[in-house]
């Protein structure tokens, strides 16, 4: 069993941005990501949003630590 990801704290300029890639990007994939990364600054658990977007939570967990390391 992997470690779990905790929640991720954003700065309103983060979350600015996040919501606008998620509502305006032309690349569904990105907005997907956005909207990940958005749902685990809520506090939501990997499973939860896995069940919302129709992807794995393993998936969930990918792009948050991607995010967490890239940004």
């Amino acid at each position: 069993m992997g470690r779990k990801v905790k929640s991720i704290a954003l700065s309103l300029g983060e979350r600015t941005e996040l919501e606008e890639g998620h509502r305006r990007s032309k690349s569904p994939v990105f907005s997907k990501r956005c909207h990940i990364i958005l749902l685990k600054s809520q506090q939501r658990s990997s499973k939860e949003i896995g069940k919302i977007l129709s992807i794995t939570d393993q998936a969930v967990n990918h792009w948050v630590k991607r995010y967490q390391k890239d940004g």
